[in-house]
């Protein structure tokens, strides 16, 4: 028994000194960052919000085009088409223009978006509607690139992101092929 408690507690600190993030289940692990791919009800981008919050999280903010890739990977992996045709599934992102058009700043920070990839195939961010489309999201019917959403029109899910358990110098999943 002193033996096994031994080992754990010598794999504890190898994680600790490597630091890497400790995630809920459920949650996946990247870097120092924990994201929850909340699809059990679709939800306007307000509601998201607070379905984030009340999991101690924040809707996704993505910073760097290996967190891109990491999401849009999971994304596509456990979110199959909804029809033959294409992927309707929306995962709400962090990130709102509704203070001024065209300044998309992440909400958790109130910092301007420093990476971005619109699907500017598609001419996002497009703002149609009639000026309404001020919240980001990650589009399946686009092979998950950035698109601007109606953020009172319940069509996403919630994409959460708290800090990993082990705070800010983790390694957890770094890149995705």
């Amino acid at each position: 028994m002193d033996v096994i408690l031994a080992v754990i507690a010598f794999c504890s600190l190898i994680l600790i000194a490597e630091g890497n993030s400790c995630c809920q289940d459920g949650w996946l692990p990247y870097e120092d960052s924990c994201y929850y791919f909340y699809d059990e009800k679709r939800l306007n981008w307000n509601q998201a919000l607070t379905s984030c919050k009340n999991k101690d999280a924040y809707l996704a903010t993505i910073e760097t085009n290996n967190e891109n890739r990491f999401l849009m990977h999971f994304a596509r992996k456990l979110f199959r088409p909804d029809t033959d045709y294409r992927n309707t599934t929306i995962f709400w992102l962090g990130a709102s223009d509704a203070d001024i058009e065209g300044i998309w700043k992440w909400v958790a920070t109130d910092q301007q978006l420093n990476f971005q990839d619109w699907d500017v195939q598609n001419n996002q961010p497009t703002n149609l509607h009639d000026n309404h489309e001020d919240c980001l999201a990650l589009s399946g019917a686009f092979d998950f690139k950035w698109h601007d959403g109606e953020c009172d029109l319940d069509t996403g899910y919630a994409l959460c992101e708290k800090q990993g358990a082990l705070g800010s110098t983790g390694a957890g999943i770094s890149a995705i092929g």
